[in-house]
């Protein structure tokens, strides 16, 4: 769902309603009802899921919708409505108003979705918005139907309760810090995921949209060797070649792109 500001009001752009439709693959009835059991019963992941879709916000109620608006319309930047959107179906779930976001997380067979921790100033300084986050996440698992993940065995646990699991990851927007101690920090409040670069160079490495690509830098590679060893993923879906390459040559562990594409099929930045 996106949102922009204009005259006092925020104009929300809503995608068309998509999640009752069937789509005909050709699959006798049996291949449908063994496609069917296999999506029941597999562990499901969205690397990058935080949120339901913005088709949801069409199945509210009107009154809520309005709640929602208001909201919206209190809010000044593009991040702030991001924030508010994704985080508003689990305030009205908390608030016992609306359960329509477990239905919808739940109906898709998703067994694990993603939320994000900030990583931005040192170790010994954390900032003041990257705390309120974690606050408000942790708000969440008040929810009896959401936990958060730190195991695999957490992840299948949740599972066989039949509740959707929440993971931690990063993607550094803005540069993370010159300071391995902070991955330490992140590790404790529970990220299991560090995408090494965004699009552009950073003391890092090389970003997937950059002018050059020079690779990891030396301290890109003690974040490597970091992760490796706090038990971190190392994902390079919007790093450059030589830097995604640098990454599966120095990791000692599997190496991730978890949102990215083959560049043989689609000529696209992000692309491997």
């Amino acid at each position: 769902m996106m949102g922009t500001r204009a005259s006092g009001t925020v104009s929300v752009q809503r995608l068309p309603e998509w999640s009752s439709r069937r789509f005909d693959f050709g699959l006798t009835e049996s291949q449908e009802a063994r496609a069917a059991q296999l999506h029941r019963e597999s562990i499901v992941f969205d690397f990058t899921a935080r949120h339901a879709g913005s088709a949801i916000f069409d199945a509210y109620s009107p009154a809520l919708r309005a709640d929602l608006d208001v909201r919206l319309a209190a809010v000044r930047t593009a991040a702030q409505i991001l924030d508010e959107s994704l985080h508003w179906p689990f305030e009205m779930a908390l608030q016992g108003k609306s359960a329509l976001i477990r239905e919808w997380l739940q109906g898709s067979g998703l067994t694990c979705g993603a939320y994000e921790i900030l990583l931005h100033l040192p170790a010994d300084a954390p900032d003041a918005l990257s705390w309120e986050w974690d606050a408000q996440i942790r708000r969440y698992t008040q929810l009896p139907w959401l936990r958060l993940a730190r195991t695999a065995d957490d992840i299948r646990r949740a599972k066989r309760d039949g509740a959707v699991a929440w993971f931690a990851n990063c993607q550094p927007i803005i540069p993370g810090p010159r300071d391995l101690k902070s991955f330490d920090v992140a590790h404790e409040k529970g990220l299991r995921t560090f995408m090494l670069t965004y699009n552009r160079m950073d003391h890092i490495g090389v970003g997937c949209t950059e002018r050059v690509d020079a690779g990891l830098s030396m301290f890109g590679v003690e974040v490597v060797q970091r992760l490796n060893a706090l038990g971190i993923i190392v994902d390079t879906s919007h790093c450059g070649h030589l830097t995604t390459m640098d990454a599966c040559r120095h990791s000692k562990k599997p190496v991730t792109a978890n949102h990215t594409l083959a560049r043989s099929l689609y000529d696209h930045a992000r692309g491997k």
